[in-house]
Formats: C-alpha cells, structure tokens, sequence
C-alpha cells in the first residue's frame, strides 16, 4: 500500500483501489469524506504539477464514477502538499497496467521528472483491458469501504463474488458472536455455508456495526464505524437488489 499527505488530505491505493480522504473543509466542498475508485475502472488520470503555493493536482475519471468539472467541487481530484506527486503517480500507473500515455502538449510521452511539468499530463488507460473487464464485472453500482458492487460481480482487492443470488444485511450492536466470525472472516469466506457464525457468545455491544454479506460462495463480514450506518444500508440494499435482477 502507498500513502500520501497533502493539501487535500490523503491519498492511497493498495492492489485493486485508490482513496482519497479528504480534510473536513475539503469534505465540505465535495460533499464526500472519501472516495474510493476501484482501480481496474479508471479510465484516465490527469496531473498538473505545482504551481506557486498549489501543491500537485491528480485527477481522476473512472468508469461509472460521479466527478464535478470544477475541480475545487470534483471528489475524484487531489491536490498535494509540499511533497511532489510525482512519485505516487508513477507508482499508480504501475499498479493499474497502463497501456498508452498521451501528453496534452502533444503525443509526447509522460515525461520522466513530471515536477518540471507546467501544463496538465493526461494518461489514458488501455480502452481494451478496461473493456475486458467491464464485461466480466458489468456495470459499476456502487461501492462502500473497499468492496465494490457490480453487476456480475462484488470486487475487494484480488477477491470477488458473484452478486447472482447474493443478499446483504446491516447489524448494529451486534453480538460478540458476530466479533468472532469478523476475525476470522473479514475480507474472506466462512466455513460452513452461509450465514455460518464461529464462536463467540449472545452479548450485545453497542459500538459494533457490521454489514453482513452473504453470497453462493460463502458469507463476508465487513465492520463499520456508526457514522457510516447510512451508506452500508444502501450498499446493503443495492446489493439485494441486484442479486434479485440477475
């Protein structure tokens, strides 16, 4: 995993998804906290390197991904600190596979010192892998922490689940016997079928919020923090939704 501090916040991305967390008074301008953009969706990146006391500018456009022209407004686009970009950036490319890069100065390549860059670097991602793997996937419905709703497949890092037949419900104050399956499971499957629960005893604890998904595979649970109890219904109910459809 790769972090970065900056203006805005921070930004990161492991093997399958790119975060940015953003500052409260950020927050307050995009109207999202965070952001998370699966990495195989990203369909173009565009970088500006500093200009007086504005630090570096990393913009994203990903498949199926809401984003604002106004970069001020635009949750997708990440302004840097006093630390240059340019380093994340290189290593972003890397981690998504980029296939063909286009500068907007001309077809020049994205040159190797991008700090000396005064006009944007537009990197486009190979159309044809991304159009691949929309096909396996289908279209992107939503995401919440780092596990993605599509609507073939439920996507976290390098493993997925079909969302054919797949239902979603949230816990809040859950019992400890939910906290035993958590260590055991979270981000993976459960022994036993769905809905198997390991351990653990009837007590209830109010601080723990968990958002149980359950699929042909097996069943994953996901803890969450209660200010996020709002989105985690929704994915939840996305989710049943679309494992009706299919």
């Amino acid at each position: 995993m790769m972090q970065i501090k900056g203006m805005s916040g921070s930004a990161s991305f492991d093997a399958g998804f790119l975060t940015f967390s953003f500052t409260e008074a950020e927050a307050k301008l995009k109207r999202n906290a965070e952001v998370t953009i699966p990495l195989e969706a990203i369909t173009t990146i565009e970088y500006t390197a500093k200009k007086l006391l504005k630090g570096d500018r990393l913009r994203i456009r990903a498949e199926d991904v809401d984003y604002a022209n106004d970069a001020t407004y635009d949750p997708c686009t990440f302004v840097f600190g006093l630390e240059s970009g340019a380093e994340f950036l290189r290593s972003l490319q890397t981690a998504i596979n980029i296939a063909t890069t286009q500068a907007v100065a001309g077809d020049a390549e994205v040159p190797g010192s991008l700090a000396a860059v005064s006009k944007p670097v537009v990197v486009q991602v190979g159309l044809s892998a991304a159009a691949e793997k929309a096909a396996r996937r289908g279209k992107l419905i939503n995401s919440f922490k780092s596990y993605t709703l599509y609507e073939k497949r439920i996507i976290s890092s390098a493993k997925s689940w079909p969302t054919l037949g797949a239902q979603a419900s949230v816990d809040v104050g859950a019992s400890t016997s939910r906290i035993s399956l958590t260590r055991v499971a979270v981000g993976g499957v459960v022994a036993g079928g769905l809905g198997a629960v390991v351990g653990g005893s009837s007590r209830r604890n109010t601080t723990k919020c968990f958002l149980t998904l359950s699929t042909s595979v097996g069943t994953v649970v996901i803890p969450y923090n209660p200010a996020s109890e709002t989105k985690a219904r929704k994915f939840a109910a996305q989710v049943n939704a679309a494992g009706r459809v299919l």
